[in-house]
This record gives C-alpha cells, structure tokens and sequence, in this order.
C-alpha cells in the first residue's frame, strides 16, 4: 500500500493518461481493496484484498506504519463487508454457494448463505462464528441487528429460517454462544435501542400486508395498525431512528408523487413528515459508520445528492470534498479528525483514503481497480431524451476516451432489475465497452427507481412493451444527433437486460446488429413457474404478470426464435440462483433447432452477478470479440 504518498502527489498521477486501452483483465478484475474499516481508537485499520488467486483481510498499523496481520477468506467464499467488534476482534461476514431443495423445483436449487468469521488480532486465529439453530431447520442467512448491547463484545443478529419466520438472538461474538429474545413471524424487521434492547418490530403475515408493533411489558402491541397494500412495493419501509432516538424514520410513498420520510413516535401520538423533497425522491439513508447514526439523506435522479441532517456536518462533508472535485466522497469510517473514506467517480474507479481533517493530509490506502490507475477512460454525461409518447427518460451516455462524439456505434446496456438503476458509480462493464471505441447508453426506462413512483409503476407488465421502447427511443434520440450511428447498434445485458437484448433479437422493430444476454430470461413462464409464489412471486406477479397470462407468453423470447434476423451471443453463470442456467440453455437450443446464428457460453462456478474473476475475464473477451465481428 502506498501509505506515504500525499493527495496532490495522487491527483497529479490520476490525470494522466495512457494512450493504449487498458488490458481486459484490469476491467474484469473484481475490485483489490474493499471493506476498509478504522478501529475504535483509530490506530488500527482492516481491509479485504482480493487477488487473482486468493482473497485475504490485512490489519494495518498506522502508527508504525506496517501491516500486523493476515487472514485468509476460503476459496469457496465471497467477502461481504467487516466490522470492528473491538480493538483486537473482527467480525467479517462473508457468503458461500449451497444448495437447498424448494418445495416448488424437481432438484435442489443454488442459494447463498450467510456466514461469519471473528479474527482475533492479537493471536492471529480465525474461527467461523455457527449462527443459532432454529427449531425446524437451521437458518440460511443471517442479518446484524445491533452491535450496541450493554455487554461488550455482544451484538444481535437475526436468522432467516426458510419456515417459521425469523428469530432474534443475543450472541457472545467471542465465544458464539447466543440467547433467544424474540421469534417474529414470517418477514420481520426488528428494530433495537442504542443499548440493543428490541422495542419495535415490522411483520408481515402476507406478502400483501404489514403491521408496526410496539414491545411493551406485557408484550407485542401494534404501534402501527395493520394496513392491506395492493402492491407489495407499496409497503412503507423503516430507515432506522431520528437522531434523538425519539422515533422511528418510515420511508413511504402512500399517494405521494415520490418517496417520502416520515416519522412515528414511539409515545403513541401522530405521524408528521420528516423529509421531503419537492422534486426528488428519497432514496437512501447516509448513516454515521460507527455509531449508525443517521446523517444524511440520499435522493434519486440522476446525480443521487445527497442532504444532510445537521449544517455542521454538511460543512464538514465540504472540506472533505474539496479536495476531490466531480467525486462522490463517502465515509466508511471515523474517528475523531480521522476518517476512512471511497472516493469515486462516473470515470474513475473507487480508491480508498485515509483523511486527517486536522493535519490536512489524505493518504490512499487501496484502489479497487488499481490496473486501471492513469488510464484513459470514457466521459459519462447524464443526459434525458424523448420517448415515443413525449416522456423524457433519463440516461447516462459514455463516450469513448478521445473521442470525436460524432458518428461512432453504440452499446445499449439496459440495466438489470427492472426495478434497480444505475448509479452514480464507476461501471466495470460499461467502461470496458467503451474503451474498446464504443459509445454506451444506459437508459434508466420506465421502471427503474430513483425517478418517482410513476416512473416506476409505469414499467409494471411492460416487460417486452413500453420499457423496451424506451431502450428504442434511445438509439433513435442519439442517431438524430449524430452521436452514433444507427447501422451499428448491439444490446447488451445483464438479467433484465439480457431479457431486453433477447426481445431486441427476436421482436420487431429489427434495429440491433447483434444482441449479447447475460445471465438473461427466456421464457417468461417457466421462469415465474420456478419462483416462490408468496412472497417473491408476489412482487412478480406485479411486476410481469401471471405465467399463465397469455400477453406474458408472447413476450417471451422464446416463443419467437423463428423471428431471429440477428447474431446472438448467450452467457449465462452455471450458479445463477435468480435466474436458472436453463434460460439460457433452453434459447440456445431452439435458436439452433431454427438453424439461427448463436453461441452459448457456461460460466462455471460463478452467480448472477458476476463475481468471480474467472467467469469476467470470460465475459469480456466473448464479449470484444464478439461485438468487433458484428460492428466494424
């Protein structure tokens, strides 16, 4: 780590530029440094580096300067994120790929589990933390509730049983040993004091209603009354406390244009609005990283800016920006003067930087994508155009290093989700794209969140319709500006997306060259046919319809393979647990059995989200080669 090197010495050295395009595998690489997290004292900092071959947590001594310890993760895990329980403990909480038999499949399924390891600094041991049992069968997954208890070296976690609903435990992180306190029914949210006494609680009997409930001396009280929602995306949500600890932060829509914060007092008396934006939507809290305090408010839109609760901490949030002009600077860690923070940026990869405010000094301690150091990458613009119905859909256009801006192919890369968007980050995917001379747009279609609750519901049973004509307006929008060039358009996705550039093969209008699905949907029917109907099949049935719905069939990619004028490029993660390898298995036979121009490629050992190294390194190189085939 480059501890020593001062910030001017760092800006000076991200400007400049190489002239070569990056390698491949300085895109594919998953990100060297995350997780960074000071200790209480401050002298003590941890960190994940992930590494071709191996994954490890470091401890770093920042008062001499020298790294104390390593630990490393199992191959056959994925880091999450770490926490300091104490100056000599870490908790770390990582992931693992099982397999678990659903009631509603013919064989058992792949299913992350959640898994915690504490580190012992002082001896260098490591041992996995065994989360509580539950009475039927022991839990998947595993939720931190509160790591503030009256017992040192105590925290709660809540369990996910597959049936019987969730369990709240008291655990002894340094032995693992844990007490029961409460049982909730089928999807709760427990909510705790600062010295992690439960005393509220959000349940659900039905993916279709909800109740706020109180913990008193005799026992559970509705708070809230129980309310029926007609969608589940309706239910209100809770953000955490307000700062005095008085109430309880709801982020709700309720009628409301956009999402909204309110607060319900814990003595009983009325709701009233805590935040509100006139034209933005509420999208997130920012959170003190130690003492999960709410700070801040993230809001929606394409810049995603962000409010903050008190003006003395958003003067304190300017010095630390000024320094980093057009970033986005986060911090993951404090204490004192000191801080931890991830600053990033549309063009430019996350680094992490250690920041004495009183010293006036910024130190880097990691980049995530350190190959990718002073190289040239393309200029993101947020941009809005015209639909076909008048609507103006936002979206971010990247422009390939040093380029004209006249004339050049595009990349359509829809998001996954639907309901997700793309944020205001550095995007692996889209800045390989574009180095290798591609513009890359990105609509945030009708659908996507961070862009009111019209917007949203407006992509409700639109899979394949207006959403997917929105992608279209896009290309039309940029051709009539001369920015691309409309004979040398591909689509490309992944899981939604790959969904939208397998529509764009199959369906009219024919305006893609090529179409590239990752990890992508089908066969609309026997994808809703493999998913839980009371819960996640609740929210897809809103969002796509019944797989028994004809106008759901016939926007199914599958169902027109005939139709398929164009080259289509299939990779799809052998582990996918949202969408089965299947999907894409299944295509690529019926395009074959049509005599249609595709390839399949399996991607061993890796999910949904692409992961692991292996399984990028594999997308990205079928990926150039196939898009220089079918574009220059």
């Amino acid at each position: 780590m480059r501890l020593a090197l001062i910030l001017s010495v760092l800006i000076l050295a991200s400007t400049a530029a190489r002239a070569a395009a990056p390698p491949v595998d300085a895109f594919a690489a998953v990100p060297q440094t995350s997780g960074v997290k000071m200790s209480a004292t401050g002298r003590l900092l941890a960190w994940c580096v992930t590494n071709a071959d191996s994954t490890n947590i470091v401890v770093f001594d920042t008062s001499t300067q020298k790294y104390l310890r390593t630990f490393p993760i199992s191959k056959d895990a994925s880091f999450r994120w770490l926490r300091w329980v104490d100056e000599q403990t870490l908790f770390v909480s990582v992931r693992v790929l099982g397999r678990f038999r659903y009631s509603y499949v013919e064989e058992p399924a792949p299913l992350y589990l959640g898994r915690a390891m504490v580190l012992d600094i002082a001896t260098g041991k490591s041992r996995n933390l065994v989360m509580p049992e539950g009475p039927r069968e022991k839990p998947h997954d595993f939720a931190v509730v509160s790591w503030h208890t009256k017992q040192p070296g105590h925290i709660l976690v809540s369990t996910s049983l597959s049936f019987g609903g969730d369990q709240l435990y008291d655990m002894d992180v340094h032995t693992g040993k844990s007490t029961l306190l409460e049982t909730g029914g089928a999807a709760p949210d427990w909510l705790v004091n600062r010295e992690g006494v439960p005393i509220a609680r959000v349940d659900s009997s039905s993916p279709n209603d909800f109740v706020i409930q109180l913990k008193g001396p005799s026992g559970w009280s509705d708070l809230r009354p129980r309310q029926r929602i007609a969608e589940w995306t309706d239910r209100p949500w809770v953000m955490g406390w307000t700062p005095d600890d008085s109430a309880m932060v709801l982020a709700v829509t309720e009628g409301q244009a956009h999402r909204v914060l309110r607060k319900m007092p814990l003595d009983g008396s009325a709701e009233s609005l805590f935040f509100e934006d006139p034209e933005l939507e509420v999208s997130d809290l920012v959170w003190d990283p130690d003492t999960d305090v709410p700070t801040g408010i993230v809001l929606g839109g394409l810049e995603e800016p962000i409010r903050f609760l008190d003006p003395k901490l958003e003067a304190r949030q300017k010095k630390i920006d000024a320094p980093f002009p057009g970033k986005r600077v986060r911090a993951v860690s404090q204490v004192g003067d000191r801080l931890v923070a991830r600053v990033s940026g549309l063009s430019s990869p996350a680094a992490y930087y250690l920041i004495d405010l009183a010293k006036q000094t910024a130190n880097v301690v990691g980049e995530e994508y350190p190959a990718l150091a002073g190289a040239a990458l393309g200029e993101v613009r947020s941009m809005e155009y015209a639909a076909q119905d008048g609507a103006r859909v936002p979206a971010y256009l990247t422009l390939p290093p040093g380029s004209s801006g006249k004339n050049l192919p595009l990349i359509v890369l829809p998001h996954d989700g639907p309901e997700a968007r793309d944020d205001v980050e550095f995007d692996w995917l889209a800045q390989f794209i574009a180095s290798r001379g591609y513009a890359v747009l990105q609509p945030q279609y009708r659908g996507s969140t961070g862009f009111g609750e019209a917007w949203r519901k407006a992509g409700h049973q639109q899979w394949g319709g207006l959403m997917q004509q929105d992608l279209i307006d896009g290309v039309s929008a940029l051709a009539k500006e001369g920015i691309v060039d409309a004979q040398r358009v591909c689509i490309v996705g992944i899981g939604y997306g790959g969904y939208a550039a397998l529509v764009g093969a199959t369906f009219p209008p024919k305006i893609f060259r090529c179409a590239v699905s990752i990890n992508g949907v089908s066969n609309l029917p026997a994808w809703l046919s493999a998913v839980p109907m009371q819960w996640r099949g609740f929210y897809w049935r809103e969002n796509v319809g019944s797989r028994l719905d004809k106008r759901v069939r016939e926007k199914s990619p599958w169902q027109a393979v005939a139709d398929a004028s164009i080259p289509i490029l299939l990779l799809h993660a052998e582990e996918d647990i949202h969408v089965p390898y299947k999907q894409s298995k299944g295509m690529a036979y019926q395009l074959g059995l049509y005599g249609k121009a595709v390839k399949l490629v399996k991607l061993d050992d890796d999910g949904h989200d692409l992961g692991k190294l292996g399984s990028r390194m594999r997308v990205l190189v079928e990926l150039e080669s196939f898009l220089a085939t079918h574009l220059h």
